[in-house]
């Protein structure tokens, strides 16, 4: 006999990652747009940015994130562009996987998967290449 305590248990627990994932996005929300990381050692610069002297694909994304916490679309452009161009599919997938952990529903998925799964790994590569390349306009890629 299962009670009605136990039912509820059972319904957080399934729904942790979810109410988890969204408590982490808004406290996140909070701390990037109070610390800016161009000020401040809060936020410890890119490890592979030391090591190699290059950029990677991530690399100015903390400040792309204040800028956009902040409302400055065009510094969040110039310090990630990758990043802010692909904001709205991730917030699409992500609405998607609320969606269905909440309420059992998934927004309708893109039309090929497989060509989205080969896409975005040969467009993180070739964004990683481009932005190190000394070059214009090549260097307006880099943060």
């Amino acid at each position: 006999m299962q009670t009605h305590l136990g039912t509820t248990q059972s319904r957080f627990n399934q729904l942790f990652p979810a109410i988890s994932s969204l408590a982490l996005l808004i406290g996140g929300s909070i701390f990037i747009y109070a610390v800016n990381p161009v000020t401040t050692r809060l936020i410890p610069p890119c490890p592979f940015l030391w090591a190699t002297n290059c950029y990677c694909p991530g690399c100015g994304a903390a400040r792309a994130f204040h800028a956009l916490a902040r409302g400055d679309f065009s510094a969040a452009m110039s310090y990630n562009p990758l990043l802010v161009l692909a904001l709205p599919a991730l917030g699409y997938v992500y609405i998607s996987f609320l969606g269905n952990e909440f309420f059992g529903r998934r927004l309708p998925a893109p039309t090929s998967l497989r060509a989205w799964t080969w896409l975005i790994p040969v467009v993180i590569v070739i964004y990683w290449v481009a932005r190190n390349l000394p070059w214009e306009p090549f260097t307006y890629l880099a943060p």
